[in-house]
C-alpha cells in the first residue's frame, strides 16, 4: 500500500545508534490512517517472496520495466549492502594512504620503516583488498541475476521463485560478510590514532558495526532458508 503523507509522521527518533547516524532511518508511524482503494494492490509478498502466479507485478505493469518484477527482497537488501561494500573500500583507501606515510612502531618504539614495507601491514592490506574486491564482484553479478530472473518473469510469466529470492539473498550476505571481515581486519590493524572521532576510518567502521547489528543481515539466522527452498520445503518465517 502507499499511505499518503498526512496519514503518517515521522519521528525525530534517529542517531542515538553507534553509526549510520547520516542515513534517516526514523521510524514512520501510521495511526488510523485512510488509505484509498487504488493506493493498494492485492499481490502480497513477504520479504519480495510474491505468489507463485503469472499475473504481472504492480510496479513492472505500470513502469514496463522488468526491475520492478524481482520482488523487494533482492533489491532491498543489495540497496543496503552494497553502501557496505563502498565503506569498506572507502576504508581500504585510508589504509594505503596510512602505510605510505606511517612507519611502524614495535615494542622498542618507532623505527624509520614505512607500513607499506612491513611483512604484517602488507598482509593485512592484501587480504583486506582481496575480500573487498570479491565483495564487490558479487555485488555487480547479484545485480546483473536480479534483472535477468526480473526480465524473464516478465517475458515468460514465470515468477521469481523462492529459491531464487534465497539464493540472491545469500550471495548479497556473503559480500557484506566480506565487507565486514575487510572492515575489521583494516580498523584492528590501523592503529589507536585512527579511532580517534575526527578520523574516518573510525567513521566507516562504526557504520559496518550499525550495519551488522540488523537482525535482517544475520544470514546464519537464515541459511537454513535457502536450503527449505531448494528442497521445496515450507519456509521457515522467522
Amino acid at each position: 500500500m502507499v499511505v499518503p503523507r498526512d496519514g503518517y509522521e515521522v519521528p525525530d527518533d534517529w542517531g542515538d545508534l553507534i553509526g549510520l547516524k547520516g542515513s534517516g532511518s526514523n521510524s514512520v508511524v501510521i495511526d488510523d490512517a485512510f488509505v484509498p482503494t487504488h493506493h493498494t494492490s492485492s499481490v502480497p509478498q513477504f520479504l519480495g517472496e510474491w505468489p507463485m502466479t503469472t499475473e504481472l507485478l504492480p510496479g513492472a505493469e505500470i513502469h514496463g520495466n522488468p526491475m520492478y518484477a524481482g520482488g523487494f527482497m533482492g533489491f532491498a537488501i543489495s540497496e543496503l549492502t552494497v553502501v557496505q561494500v563502498g565503506a569498506a573500500r572507502a576504508m581500504i583507501d585510508e589504509y594505503e594512504e596510512m602505510l605510505g606515510t606511517t612507519v611502524t612502531v614495535s615494542m622498542s618504539g618507532n623505527s624509520s620503516t614505512k607500513r607499506c614495507m612491513d611483512p604484517d601491514y602488507q598482509r593485512s592490506f592484501g587480504m583486506a583488498l582481496g575480500w573487498v574486491d570479491a565483495a564487490h564482484a558479487i555485488m555487480m553479478r547479484s545485480g546483473e541475476l536480479y534483472m535477468e530472473l526480473a526480465g524473464n518473469a516478465v517475458e515468460t510469466g514465470r515468477p521469481v521463485s523462492s529459491e531464487d529470492h534465497w539464493r540472491l539473498y545469500g550471495m548479497v550476505q556473503t559480500a557484506a560478510r566480506l565487507s565486514w571481515e575487510a572492515g575489521e581486519l583494516l580498523f584492528r590493524t590501523a592503529g589507536s590514532g585512527s579511532s580517534l572521532d575526527d578520523r574516518r576510518m573510525q567513521r566507516y567502521w562504526r557504520d559496518l558495526c550499525a550495519f551488522r547489528s540488523n537482525s535482517i543481515h544475520q544470514f546464519d539466522f537464515r541459511a537454513r532458508t535457502v536450503t527449505q527452498a531448494r528442497f521445496g520445503l515450507p519456509i521457515d518465517r522467522m
